[in-house]
C-alpha cells in the first residue's frame, strides 16, 4: 500500500456518519395537529350523541351533523397528509440503511485490505523509521504519517462497531414507522366508512325537513343566514378595498374584467344544477334565494379561477363548505363554494384559468358540484350573463 493510497484510505476512513434524524420534527408537528382535530371530531360526535337521545329540532341536528361532517373531511385529510410524511420518512431511512450499508461494507474492505497489509509488512518499528529517513525532517514527517495510520486504525474499528450499531436502530426505526403506515391506512379507511354513513345520516335527515313545511320554512331561514354572512364578507373586503385605494390614491386602470362579459371560462365543466335567483317550492310555495349557480363537476376536477385576481378570503360555513373569494379588478369579485378541497392561501396572486381548489363530494352535498357567485362592488351579478356560452 503506497503513500498515495495511504493517504486516501485515511481521508474515506475518517469519513463522518450521516445524520439520523430525517423527518422527525415534521411528523411530530404533523401528529400534533392530527390529535388536535382528532380530539374535536370525537366532542363533536358525543355532541351530536346526546342531542340524538334529546328531543331537538331537526335543523339543530342537521347543523351538527354538518359540522360533524366537516371535522371527519378534515380528519381524513389530515390522515392522508400524516400517511404521505410517514411515506417519504420510510423512504429516506431506507435509502440511509442502503448507504449505511454500503458504506460499512467499504469500510470492512478498508480493514481487511489494512490488516493484510500489516501481515506482509509488519508494524513500523521507531528504529526502521529512524535509519530509513535520510533527514530529521523526512523522520517527523514519516512519525507523524504513521501516527495518523494508527489513529486512523482505532478510529476505522470505532466507526465499524458505530456502523453497525446504527444499522440496528435504522431497522427499528423503519419497522415503526411501517407499523405507523398500515395503522394510519387503517384508520383512515375506517373514517371513510364513517363519512360516507354520516352522508346517508345526513340525507335522511334532510328528507325529514323537506317533507314538514316548517322543517322546511327553518331550512331556507338557515340559508339565508349563511347568506347573510356571505355577504358580510363581501362588504368587509370591499370597504378594505376602498380603504386601501383611497390611502394609496391607487387608480385600477382599464376595466378588463367587464370587457370580457359573456366571455369568462368557466370554473367547471358541468350542467348547471340551480339557477341564479329565486328558486320556488313546487309544493309549500316557500322560496329560496340563490345567489350564484350550482354547477355539476367531476369528483376530483380541478375548479379554475375565471379571471385574474388576488386570494382575498377562504373559509367554511356550514351548509355552504369551503369557499374561497377572488379579487379582481375594479372591485369585482368571484366566490368558489361547496369544495372538496382549497388549494390556494389567502393573499396569492391567480392567472386566469389558475387551479383554485378541487370539486368532490362534501358534507353538504352527495355528488361533486360547485357553488359560483359573481359580484361587483356589493352587487351580486348573474353569473350566466358573465360566463361563456360556447
Amino acid at each position: 500500500m503506497g503513500l498515495c493510497r495511504l493517504a486516501c484510505f485515511l481521508f474515506l476512513t475518517a469519513l463522518p456518519l450521516l445524520a439520523a434524524d430525517h423527518e422527525g420534527a415534521s411528523i411530530e408537528e404533523h401528529r400534533r395537529e392530527l390529535d388536535q382535530v382528532k380530539q374535536e371530531l370525537e366532542e363533536s360526535r358525543q355532541h351530536v350523541k346526546r342531542l340524538e337521545n334529546q328531543e331537538t329540532d331537526v335543523i339543530t341536528q342537521l347543523k351538527s351533523v354538518d359540522k360533524n361532517l366537516s371535522l371527519t373531511q378534515r380528519y381524513v385529510r389530515k390522515l392522508s397528509d400524516m400517511e404521505s410524511v410517514l411515506k417519504t420518512d420510510v423512504d429516506s431511512i431506507s435509502g440511509d440503511l442502503t448507504h449505511t450499508l454500503r458504506e460499512l461494507r467499504r469500510r470492512k474492505a478498508f480493514l481487511r485490505e489494512r490488516v493484510r497489509w500489516i501481515y506482509m509488512k509488519g508494524r513500523y518499528r521507531g528504529l526502521d523509521v529512524l535509519l530509513s529517513s535520510g533527514s530529521l525532517s523526512n523522520l517527523l514527517h514519516r512519525s507523524a504519517f504513521y501516527k495518523a495510520i494508527t489513529d486512523n486504525d482505532h478510529r476505522l474499528i470505532s466507526n465499524i462497531f458505530a456502523q453497525q450499531r446504527r444499522i440496528e436502530d435504522k431497522k427499528t426505526d423503519l419497522e415503526i414507522r411501517l407499523a405507523d403506515v398500515k395503522n394510519i391506512a387503517e384508520e383512515k379507511k375506517r373514517e371513510q366508512k364513517r363519512f360516507e354513513d354520516q352522508k346517508q345520516d345526513r340525507k335522511h335527515i334532510l328528507s325529514k325537513v323537506k317533507k314538514e313545511k316548517s322543517g322546511l320554512q327553518k331550512l331556507v331561514a338557515e340559508l339565508e343566514k349563511r347568506q347573510a354572512q356571505i355577504n358580510e364578507i363581501i362588504a368587509a373586503l370591499e370597504k378594505a378595498r376602498k380603504a386601501k385605494k383611497k390611502d394609496r390614491r391607487e387608480t385600477e386602470g382599464p376595466d378588463l374584467f367587464s370587457r370580457d362579459k359573456g366571455d369568462l371560462p368557466w370554473p367547471v365543466k358541468g350542467r348547471i344544477l340551480k339557477k341564479f335567483g329565486t328558486i320556488v317550492h313546487p309544493e309549500y310555495g316557500t322560496k329560496t334565494l340563490n345567489n350564484g349557480i350550482d354547477i355539476s363537476a367531476g369528483k376530483g376536477e380541478k375548479v379554475r379561477a375565471v379571471a385574474a385576481g388576488e386570494v382575498v378570503y377562504t373559509g367554511h360555513l356550514p351548509g355552504f363548505g369551503r369557499f374561497l373569494i377572488v379579487s379582481h379588478i375594479s372591485g369585482y369579485y368571484s366566490l368558489y363554494g361547496n369544495l372538496a378541497s382549497v388549494g390556494v392561501r389567502k393573499g396569492e396572486t391567480l392567472r386566469q384559468n389558475d387551479p383554485v381548489g378541487t370539486a368532490g363530494e362534501t358534507e353538504v352535498s352527495d355528488t361533486p358540484q360547485i357553488h359560483f357567485e359573481l359580484r361587483q362592488e356589493r352587487k351580486i351579478l348573474n353569473p350566466l350573463s358573465w360566463l361563456s356560452t360556447e
